[in-house]
């Protein structure tokens, strides 16, 4: 199994006001924190996904020795990224990789060992592995490369978690042994900051 870990980071935090993506989280940002815990999953490669507030965001991955990827169609939403990543990913000859691995950079509770399972489950399976919320699944999430195609043509705000839950099966659920929650305003932000 070789996996590429993509973190989604292209958004534009609208409820956020400013780039949630680089707000402080411990000794680093929310960005930081989530390319901290996917580069040590051993045999994967991470990459970012970019878009708004581009050049702020690239700044940091320069810093952190970390590739990324360019969503010029960000304003198009969440699918628009992973379309890009997956059209990305899967046209590289020097790099073939048999799962994608899904994720946003405002869950700062998704730790290695969380991202880790995901990518064991995945390749004992070989199905789609995702995040169970409940009456949802939704990312992290691994696809192994028979989806590909499918993410590929993604389109617009149709997310991960759509797609997911749009499908009747061929997927695994982890529910994960704390609570994922996302950082999309300044009350979540503050009400998490404790936890860095």
């Amino acid at each position: 199994m070789k996996a590429a870990v993509v973190i989604l980071a292209a958004g534009q935090s609208r409820r956020m006001g400013r780039p949630k993506q680089l707000l402080p989280w411990g000794d680093t940002t929310l960005l930081g924190h989530a390319i901290r815990q996917a580069r040590a999953c051993p045999n994967t490669d991470t990459y970012v996904v970019v878009g708004a507030e581009k050049t702020q965001i690239v700044q940091q991955l320069k810093e952190l020795d970390v590739s990324w990827i360019d969503n010029p169609l960000y304003t198009e939403g969440l699918g628009s990224s992973i379309r890009a990543a997956a059209v990305c990913l899967t046209d590289r000859t020097d790099q073939i990789y048999t799962h994608l691995l899904i994720m946003l950079a405002d869950q700062p509770a998704v730790d290695t060992n969380y991202l880790q399972e995901l990518l064991e489950h995945a390749a004992r399976t070989g199905e789609i592995v995702a995040t169970d919320y409940g009456q949802r699944a939704g990312v992290p999430a691994v696809f192994p490369s028979s989806h590909f195609a499918t993410l590929r043509h993604l389109g617009g705000d149709a997310g991960a978690g759509q797609l997911l839950n749009a499908m009747d099966v061929g997927i695994q659920r982890l529910t994960p042994a704390f609570t994922v929650f996302d950082i999309d305003t300044m009350e979540d932000y503050h009400r998490h900051e404790g936890d860095s």
